[in-house]
């Protein structure tokens, strides 16, 4: 049955009409390359009685893959009212219960969301969401694991509007994390071409994007409105789930960059998922 539900939702997905080939890469056209995401994303021993959440599940792939492997509920949260509609088509034609599939945007989804879940899946989705933290935030308080899935920033993004991603370095989750040697790294940096080694390492291994992650100074609408596209360290993220109390899981990353190298080896695309300690 995993593999009819894999070829359904894959033979579906609207995004190779489109999208060119380079927009997910061959999981868009291939079943098989669909079920090493999701066995990187949604493990099957995770899944077992739990409530998964999915924010921006596009056909939904992943309530049908997380149904398959036990789980007690899904629920999906997707913009798109198309993608919804063909979703639910999907999903109907293996499941008529246990599930739901939203068709709004994630800042009203969670206004005024007490809503618990076991599970919460972010994949492909967070870098246009105008308030990382607020909705990261609201994530903690209402999980006990959350996987996200998004791109490296791309240089541009770090050498342009430098003092905006400087101004919040004080801020008590990353007050320590900023050298004197950094900073003077960084403001050579702007003026010369000599550090690429440093600055690969700084990108990779330290950096955060802070200040991108809450407002770059520009207006950024809410997802599904034209919202634009600011993507962030994934640094950032383990400064914000260590400094409230959380672990990372590692074999999210490790199982994808094993198996689909061409997707999560940096500067490309990352994996990380955080597990509440109790």
């Amino acid at each position: 049955m995993l593999d009819k539900i894999l070829q359904t939702f894959t033979d579906n997905d609207p995004r190779p009409k489109t999208l060119n080939n380079n927009y997910m890469g061959k999981s868009v056209t291939d079943p098989l390359v669909n079920k090493k995401f999701y066995t990187g994303f949604l493990p099957p021993n995770i899944l077992k009685g739990k409530t998964v959440l999915d924010f921006g599940p596009c056909i939904f792939l992943s309530g049908a893959w997380s149904l398959y492997h036990g789980a007690k509920h899904v629920t999906g949260v997707e913009y798109s009212k198309q993608n919804c509609i063909i979703g639910r088509q999907c999903m109907n034609t293996f499941y008529t219960e246990n599930w739901q599939l939203e068709n709004t945007i994630i800042e009203k989804f969670i206004e005024n969301n007490d809503q618990k879940y076991d599970v919460i899946l972010i994949a492909g989705t967070i870098h246009k969401l105008s308030d990382k933290t607020k909705f990261l935030e609201w994530c903690v308080d209402h999980s006990d694991y959350v996987i996200i899935d998004s791109n490296y920033p791309p240089l541009w993004q770090y050498l342009l509007d430098v003092p905006k991603w400087w101004q919040d370095r004080d801020n008590k989750i990353f007050e320590d994390l900023y050298s004197a040697q950094d900073k003077e790294m960084m403001s050579k940096l702007c003026q010369s071409l000599e550090y690429g080694e440093w600055f690969q390492k700084f990108l990779q291994d330290k950096l955060p994007l802070y200040q991108h992650s809450i407002n770059t100074g520009h207006k950024i609408v809410p997802l599904g409105a034209g919202a634009k596209t600011t993507y962030t360290s994934s640094n950032y993220y383990e400064y914000f789930f260590k400094y409230n109390g959380w672990q990372f899981q590692s074999m999210h990353s490790d199982y994808l960059t094993e198996h689909l190298p061409d997707y999560y080896t940096f500067p490309r695309r990352y994996c990380v998922a955080y597990k509440k300690v109790i």
